[in-house]
């Protein structure tokens, strides 16, 4: 849990990769690189902001006493909260096997660019007054500089990889021919990722009813899922080579579409 706590503080995870491919757009992270260092810069304020040393004057235990009554109390309840927010926002996320895991972390993205927000302000306050407004312009520069670079990954790259990702690309089509030419015998779907049975009973427009009484269960994995293998006469297997002697018909996903061998 600690590991998982600090590495979704990480570049890797919030600026250069999703961890997850259904989780953002294909080579992106959550935050803009910029946006990730004014966030860290931020925290850092917020830390010193609630630990800095003050000049006191008397014994050790005065200044114990003093340092509880104004940094703990008084002076720093706004810096108090954001760190023990973002420090609990985190608790959905860290205790999955697949964390850093985004979408478990909303909340902590969200507080992330709270913290931007105090790192920018905690840099133009110590520009100069002549060097401000270049402060502020060259920080909108930046901004829109990686925002522009974000469009086309979003609307160009991600269409492409959609398809490849969620292996959607035909394979409402190729049931159709299926279930036109092949109805009822035994048909071996390949999908080691465990998830088009779904797709398949809502394409076929199922019943609750067929559908529980007919679904197949794998084993349990090692995290508890238990994935489907049967639903009708479709039988999902990991590789063509598991299917049974019966399955004469392999639906399989081979580059950019599905394809079926009969």
């Amino acid at each position: 849990i600690l590991k998982h706590f600090f590495i979704s503080f990480l570049p890797d995870f919030l600026v250069f990769s999703p961890h997850h491919p259904w989780h953002a757009v294909s080579g992106t992270g959550q935050l803009y690189l910029s946006v990730w260092s004014l966030g860290l810069i931020g925290l850092l304020v917020l830390i010193y902001k609630l630990l800095r040393p003050d000049s006191y004057q008397g014994k050790l235990t005065l200044k114990v006493r003093r340092w509880l009554i104004n940094y703990l109390v008084k002076p720093a309840p706004t810096s108090l909260l954001l760190i023990y927010l973002l420090v609990i926002s985190l608790a959905p996320a860290v205790v999955t096997t697949d964390a850093p895991h985004a979408t478990r972390s909303l909340f902590f993205l969200w507080l992330f660019l709270v913290l931007a927000v105090y790192g920018a302000k905690a840099i133009l306050e110590r520009l100069k007054k002549d060097w401000l407004l270049w402060g502020q312009l060259g920080l909108v520069v930046v901004l829109l500089l990686e925002f522009f670079n974000y469009l086309p990954k979003l609307f160009v790259n991600y269409q492409k990889d959609q398809a490849r990702l969620y292996q959607s690309t035909g394979f409402q089509e190729g049931l159709k021919q299926l279930e036109a030419k092949h109805k009822d015998q035994p048909i071996a779907v390949v999908d080691p990722g465990g998830y088009q049975y779904i797709l398949l009973a809502w394409y076929l427009k199922l019943p609750p009813e067929v559908f529980l009484n007919q679904n197949k269960r794998q084993l349990p994995n090692n995290i508890g899922l238990r994935y489907g293998e049967q639903v009708k006469n479709y039988h999902f297997i990991v590789n063509p080579k598991d299917r049974n002697n019966a399955e004469k018909v392999l639906f399989y996903w081979d580059k950019d579409s599905w394809k079926i061998d009969d």
